[in-house]
């Protein structure tokens, strides 16, 4: 298996979090987490583009090497279920314009929109207290401030989600998933989980854990470790594309659904991520 990606900087290595690669510059901009605040920093031009990943290390051209931090899982995993203190509660959140962000209103103290209202707020992007939120704001579990400082809480999307399997639950469950085979449909695997778990304890959604993989391809050489002889690894995506995201942090699962258990209502909201 590749040695990348790694889920901790190596000793030495600055962790660059929330970073953002810039094609037209070939660089990378982020944060590294100094004693005194996160400091906004931007690579030099890279050596190499191959490592630009969650969990990768990107080295410039003056020397210096950057551990890209995993922001999504690290997000997942701080993101807090309720707000801090009383506020706004936005939620379906989606982005308009680049700097507007828009959704569902519930608990409006400043303007007082009926709960469900649709409304949308600028929020300063530069702000320090915003900045870092940007790449995270369809995940939630965030305050944001608009232009007047007010603050807003963006619902954690985990919260919008059906009721489903707990993660260990649903690596049981694909361990019990049918071979190709055994030419059971989609509703039968459902219908198997919820006579063995109950619907109360299971809901509608089975959602089975999986890594990341992304489109680096693996070197020959590392390929051929694993294919001697005459297989050319080029011919197999299995073998090309091994580049996956830290074990145990699965982000988005595939879930098999039955659509019948969900009630009309809840259909009705324009789904901005298919894999949830």
């Amino acid at each position: 298996e590749p040695d990348f990606p790694v889920e901790k900087a190596p000793d030495g290595i600055p962790t660059l979090m929330d970073w953002t690669w810039d094609s037209s510059k070939g660089v990378i901009e982020g944060w590294i987490d100094t004693l005194s605040s996160p400091t906004k920093v931007a690579t030099g031009s890279l050596v190499s583009q191959m490592q630009i990943q969650p969990g990768g290390i990107v080295t410039d051209s003056t020397g210096d090497s950057y551990y890209l931090r995993d922001d999504r899982a690290v997000r997942d995993l701080d993101a807090l279920d309720q707000p801090p203190e009383p506020m706004p509660i936005l939620k379906y959140v989606m982005e308009d314009k680049g700097d507007k962000l828009c959704g569902e209103i519930f608990n409006d103290v400043y303007n007082e929109h009926v709960d469900k209202s649709w409304v949308c707020l600028t929020v300063d992007w530069e702000a320090p207290v915003n900045e870092q939120k940007k790449t995270n704001i369809f995940h939630g579990g965030y305050v944001v401030e608009d232009l007047q400082q007010r603050k807003y809480f963006l619902e954690k999307e985990q919260a919008l989600w059906p009721k489903r399997l707990a993660v260990e639950d649903a690596k049981e469950a694909r361990e019990r998933l049918p071979r190709v085979d055994e030419r059971k449909t989609i509703l039968d695997v459902v219908k198997e989980e919820s006579n063995r778990h109950g619907y109360e304890t299971m809901g509608p959604c089975i959602t089975m854990p999986r890594l990341r993989y992304g489109s680096f391809e693996v070197q020959p050489e590392a390929a051929t470790v694993v294919t001697p002889g005459e297989i050319d690894p080029k011919n197999f995506v299995t073998l090309r594309y091994r580049w996956h995201g830290a074990k145990g942090v699965y982000a988005y699962g595939k879930t098999m659904i039955d659509v019948s258990q969900i009630p009309t209502e809840e259909l009705q909201v324009e789904a901005e991520n298919v894999h949830a």
